[in-house]
Formats: structure tokens, C-alpha cells, sequence
């Protein structure tokens, strides 16, 4: 994991500094480091499969409290709008007590945009919803329509 991402930070120049801590620890010790407004790029891996769950862009300690709010309330990742996440929860083994978080701050929101991108093209987090589109038009690759050769998804199916 961290060969991947200090390889994908070289593309961008992007110094390959980045840090880690487990998504269940206790963040009041990181917001020392990671403010509640520093801004950057994390990705979730379960480190007891080597798995990436979800790779996002944003404010790094808020996003991550946002997260937790879905792994500990499951009602609400029935919504539409986290169909990716409950898919997740359906379909894969999670114990979040093995989840690890690596985030690397940024200062330009282009390099984030940029990074975010390619390692989600990268690592295949299983929780995002690029992924999990992906997935469902593999499933169901008859049934897309094309339209003046540019083909037109719904992000639901």
C-alpha cells in the first residue's frame, strides 16, 4: 500500500508524505496533526485482507467521523446515496477494528482531484461509487444504451 501511494504522489509531484492510524482510534490525538480544516487525500484499507474499502478527498478528520457515523449506523446506509457502502456490508467480511486510515495533506486541490482519482482507479476500493458502478455495468454490459457513440450511464441501475 504505501509503495502504491508513494508512487502515485511522484506522478503529481506531490511529496510522498503521508501518515496512518487505525479508523476506530480515538482522533482527538491526531487532531494535533490533522486539524478538523486540513485538507487532503485518505484511503481506508482493511488490513486484515489487504482490501481498500474506500479512498476519498476532503477534510481528512471530518470525513472520517462521517464514515464511522456509517459503519456504526447501518439504517442509514440503506439510503440510495450509499448504495456502494451497503453493498460493502452485504456483500464482504468488515472488522473495522483492523481498518487502517492513510491520509496525505495536500495544498493544491488539483493534485487532490488528481490523486484521489488514480487511486481509486488504483486500488479498487470496494466502498466507492466509481467501483460500484463499474461493477454494475459489468453486470449488466447488454443492457446500456448508446447514444451518437457515447454511451449514457445513470449512476443507479
Amino acid at each position: 500500500m504505501e509503495n502504491i501511494i508513494k508512487q502515485t504522489c511522484q506522478i503529481f509531484d506531490i511529496k510522498p508524505n503521508f501518515s496512518s492510524f487505525g479508523f476506530m482510534d480515538d482522533l482527538t490525538t491526531h487532531m494535533r496533526v490533522i486539524p478538523h480544516y486540513t485538507r487532503g487525500v485518505y484511503i481506508i484499507v482493511d488490513e486484515s485482507t489487504d482490501q481498500t474499502v474506500y479512498v476519498g478527498k476532503g477534510q481528512v478528520a471530518d470525513r472520517i467521523i462521517q464514515h464511522r457515523r456509517k459503519v456504526n449506523n447501518r439504517i442509514k446506509i440503506m439510503k440510495k446515496s450509499y448504495e456502494s457502502w451497503h453493498n460493502y456490508f452485504e456483500n464482504y467480511e468488515k472488522d473495522v477494528d483492523k481498518w487502517k486510515v492513510y491520509y496525505i495533506i495536500g495544498n493544491r486541490e488539483t493534485q487532490m482531484s488528481a490523486l484521489e482519482g488514480v487511486l481509486i482507479h488504483k486500488l479498487q476500493p470496494i466502498a466507492n461509487d466509481e467501483v460500484y458502478i463499474d461493477m454494475q455495468v459489468a453486470k449488466h454490459r447488454g443492457q446500456i444504451q448508446y447514444e451518437y457513440g457515447v454511451h449514457y450511464l445513470s449512476r443507479r441501475f
